[in-house]
């Protein structure tokens, strides 16, 4: 069986939640039996020519990046020619390059498997362009997968999915190991969280918060993005640089690191432009609490279990954030039952037999 996943971009050229479940799907597939996995995606705009990694991968020059959306020449020169190739063509969406190609240049006998990540959200010019294109390719495809049951019921799309559901949780590959956390210089704990500085990630929210913190805590911001200059004025106006620390982009080493050193996990997103959150797949498997909100229709909400694995809290809310986050530092008895809760429910996100369900989604549209 021939599987051929579309994506956007792959690691180690951009390191993001989409990048690494595409990864470790490919990589996954590729370790079963009886599966030939490839993957096509594309480059940021930096690079300037195709970069095949390997004879499975093929990284595609982007020609122009504009509202999140990758075009490029080359990709659908690739597609065209190796299209007809494949028994099954797995599309991570929105995706809207790839949904024009597959859909004006359909492949003859591949079933069409798409992985609805989220709605477009933000976008709102784009999709009006954009929806006929996807509504013909969920017509199309014969099954639409997501990671949560919320996904498929509360999308904006839901009535066209009618039928083709399959939830298919995310293939997984993180090391499960408690790391006990460490003090900064200062001997403050780190309440981490990290992301793309954007609009629905909720760190103006996150540094609000910081003033209702414990003096014994510090707040650690990894990333980079377009409210960076933003998010350093409020820092710097409510004068929290005590208290709050912008780190920029971490190397993929330096990241891990901070996810063992911090006290626990933030998780402050405010919209449903964010729909999962890897970010709290991350914390879990080295036994870290979680503070996070209930993103309306979102399914981030679902892998922090509140009372369990840490507290959840409603969006937008800086005093609840900080008194949730309060409580953990000053229940240390508290803090180590959602530590070692933690461990256990990453266990079950990576499990091993994951990818299975994804074969047996597979095989049963080959075999119709």
């Amino acid at each position: 069986m021939k599987v051929l996943q579309i994506g956007k971009f792959y690691p180690p050229y951009l390191y993001g939640g989409i990048e690494t479940v595409s990864s470790n799907l490919h990589r996954a597939l590729q370790g079963i039996e009886g599966v030939d996995a490839d993957f096509i995606g594309f480059l940021p705009k930096k690079y300037k020519a195709d970069i095949q990694l390997d004879s499975h991968i093929m990284l595609c020059k982007t020609d122009i990046d504009k509202f999140s959306a990758q075009l490029s020449w080359s990709f659908l020169k690739h597609w065209i020619k190796i299209k007809d190739n494949y028994d099954i063509v797995f599309i991570n969406l929105p995706h809207p390059v790839a949904n024009l190609a597959v859909s004006l240049f359909p492949p003859k006998k591949a079933k069409i498997v798409l992985y609805w990540h989220s709605d477009i959200v933000k976008q709102k010019n784009i999709l009006r362009f954009y929806k006929p294109f996807l509504l013909r390719l969920l017509k199309q495809s014969s099954v639409v997968s997501a990671p949560t049951d919320i996904h498929l019921k509360d999308s904006d799309f839901t009535k066209y999915f009618a039928g083709k559901e399959k939830i298919l949780p995310f293939v997984l590959s993180y090391k499960t190991e408690k790391a006990e956390y460490k003090l900064t210089a200062e001997g403050k704990k780190i309440i981490f969280a990290c992301g793309r500085l954007i609009y629905y990630k909720g760190f103006d929210v996150l540094i609000e918060s910081a003033k209702y913190l414990d003096d014994s805590t510090v707040v650690y911001i990894s990333g980079t993005g377009p409210l960076q200059e933003t998010l350093q004025k409020q820092i710097t106006d409510n004068n929290l640089e005590n208290k709050v620390k912008l780190l920029g982009r971490l190397s993929y080493e330096d990241l891990c690191q901070m996810y063992k050193d911090c006290y626990l996990y933030c998780f402050p997103s405010n919209n449903r432009g964010e729909m999962m959150g890897l970010v709290q797949y991350e914390a879990l498997s080295v036994g870290k609490p979680i503070v996070s909100t209930n993103i309306p229709r979102s399914g981030a909400p679902t892998l922090n279990i509140n009372g369990y694995t840490g507290f959840r809290v409603p969006i937008n809310e800086p005093l609840l954030l900080a008194e949730s986050i309060n409580k953990l530092v000053a229940d240390k008895v508290l803090y180590d039952k959602f530590c070692d809760n933690a461990i256990k429910q990453s266990l079950i996100y990576n499990s091993e037999s994951v990818v299975n369900q994804y074969v047996d989604v597979f095989k049963q549209l080959t075999e119709k």
